[in-house]
């Protein structure tokens, strides 16, 4: 874009909301992951939330489809969707401590339960998380919503 200001040709591409979606990360015992999806994806949140357990993803209530595959593909659906202004994601630590993060910034990062991570990766989420905290059980994570 030749004779265009720089900015005004980045916010035409990349659009003019911030570049980061709040994120919440919301880590649980393998045992309770099907329970805390069950309880995530029936409760109402404002337009545009995105809600992710592994392949399962869900804009506004409506069950989205992952195509793409890679650790973490349907976060990324949802990083890649323009319709998403807040993510609210659930995983297990066995799949943090596999896979890795699946963000390097990460607002809010809810440790649900007794879960078994190493010292080192206590350290890398109180790096990478805005917000960490420890809690009992997913009705305490969610009073905030």
């Amino acid at each position: 874009a030749a004779g265009q200001n720089t900015a005004e040709v980045a916010c035409a591409v990349l659009g003019s909301k911030p570049g980061r979606i709040p994120f919440h990360l919301i880590v649980v015992e393998e045992s309770g992951l099907e329970d805390a999806w069950v309880y995530l994806k029936n409760m109402k949140f404002r337009e545009g939330a995105g809600l992710v357990c592994g392949q399962r993803v869900q804009l506004d209530g409506m069950p989205l489809q992952v195509v793409k595959s890679g650790q973490w593909p349907g976060l990324h659906a949802l990083f890649r969707n323009h319709s998403v202004n807040q993510i609210i994601a659930i995983c297990t630590a066995e799949e943090i401590m596999k896979k890795g993060l699946p963000a390097d910034r990460i607002d809010r990062i809810s440790l649900c339960g007794d879960l078994p991570f190493i010292e080192e990766w206590t350290e890398v989420l109180d790096d990478c998380g805005r917000l960490v905290e420890r809690i009992q059980g997913m009705t305490e994570i969610l009073k905030s919503y």
